[in-house]
């Protein structure tokens, strides 16, 4: 019987961290979706400083600076790559409102690859489910 419950209790939680796992993989896509008209465009590193967070690690920022239709744009971005003052990077913006820039593409897309292991997770368990409801019948 404590196993039944404990099996039971153990599908749940997967199931559940499986549906986690799908819903941040569709924010990414949708996130993705809204990027699709963005341009590829490059900017020039200007500045890079580490800014203290609360735990060991330090989050990296960079100041970019870029051109776009003649008129200057200058931002700063938290980024996970080290880079030096002078460096050129790629950037998407959105081209009828150039300030606005894509966010990290990289983490999207691992949060998507999340969201595809959430799926195959939960289909895994939905067909071990059905599998274990057809044997005991």
């Amino acid at each position: 019987m404590y196993q039944n419950i404990a099996s039971s209790i153990l599908r749940f939680i997967a199931v559940v961290f499986a549906v986690v796992f799908l819903v941040f993989g569709v924010f990414a896509i949708v996130e993705c979706v809204k990027y699709k008209d963005y341009v590829t465009f490059e900017a020039d590193v200007t500045a890079l400083y580490n800014a203290p967070s609360s735990t060991e690690t330090t989050e990296h920022y960079i100041d970019i600076s870029y051109t776009y239709n003649g008129t200057e744009y200058k931002t700063t971005q938290q980024v996970i790559t080290d880079y030096k003052v002078g460096d050129k990077i790629k950037i998407r913006l959105n081209p009828d409102k150039p300030d606005q820039l894509a966010g990290n593409i990289k983490m999207l897309v691992f949060i998507i690859l999340a969201g595809v292991f959430g799926l195959i997770s939960l289909i895994m368990g939905l067909v071990s489910f059905f599998i274990r409801k057809v044997k005991t019948a």
